[in-house]
């Protein structure tokens, strides 16, 4: 019976220093946790250990502005995402907070594994758990970022030693994961028909087009093929899902974010 039962197993943190993790959310209740990292150690088993520098107290604060009604899937430590984010570093004594990466256009940008070097450790830690289609502001010490001596990622020209680093950021999609580890391409239809009627007008597009910071080709509405002013599921040509698959797989994964399983 143990091994059914979920047991969470932590250790004590490093020797005076620790990594806590402040989350805000929209209506300003916030909670704080250490960092910590988990394994599986059998179905339902997980043993989990706290996890810090010697001798430093990082922080890492995630304030969200927005949080979906539903959270039909989280952001997990392998996770592989589409996002839209601006980087920021400073303040310093000689001025303002210095941008420093800029990704607006998820449709073409590469999907981002967490945990696999593409992303710092201060990021990582503030994004895991985040519901898809969440809006945050992730702060972090320069001890997770660009000074973390194992980080792999190169420090951008305009990023001082001792720079603390803000990511404003929107989780637009967690992507289904093929065996092989390669994502499935996303329904980009559902993601511009925002009200679900199963039709994009031109509303819609003009929105995606502002929301990815590109101008609508006048070419677009030529897929309306019936002239109705409104391009349908059928006409849509970019990557597409049918509602029912679509509906099934939400459902499925609403499910397993929750923790509930289904009983025959």
């Amino acid at each position: 019976m143990a091994l059914r039962t979920a047991i969470l197993a932590i250790m004590a943190s490093m020797a005076a220093g620790w990594i806590t993790i402040k989350r805000t959310q929209p209506d300003e209740t916030s909670t704080s946790e250490y960092a910590k990292t988990c394994t599986e150690l059998a179905p339902g088993v997980n043993y989990c250990a706290e996890i810090g520098r010697k001798n430093e107290h990082i922080l890492v604060d995630v304030r969200s502005t927005y949080v979906p009604e539903q959270c039909i899937r989280k952001v997990k430590t392998d996770s592989q995402l589409l996002l839209v984010f601006t980087g920021d570093a400073g303040p310093s004594a000689d001025g303002p907070w210095q941008r420093f990466i800029t990704q607006e256009d998820f449709t073409v940008a590469e999907a981002l594994k967490l945990n696999s070097g593409q992303s710092l450790e201060g990021f990582n830690l503030g994004i895991e758990g985040l519901c898809e289609g969440t809006k945050a502001t992730i702060t972090f010490s320069p001890q997770v970022g660009f000074d973390d001596p194992q980080t792999k990622m190169a420090r951008p020209a305009n990023v001082l030693e001792g720079s603390t680093l803000r990511y404003h950021v929107e989780v637009v999609k967690v992507l289904k994961v093929a065996p092989d580890g390669v994502p499935y391409r996303p329904c980009f239809f559902s993601l511009i028909d925002v009200d679900g009627s199963e039709d994009i007008d031109e509303v819609e597009l003009a929105r995606h087009f502002a929301r990815i910071k590109r101008p609508m080709p006048p070419s677009v509405m030529n897929e309306d093929k019936d002239e109705d002013g409104r391009i349908s599921f059928d006409e849509f040509s970019g990557p597409k899902i049918p509602r029912a698959a679509r509906e099934a797989q939400d459902q499925e994964d609403m499910l397993a974010t929750s923790g509930t399983k289904s009983e025959l």
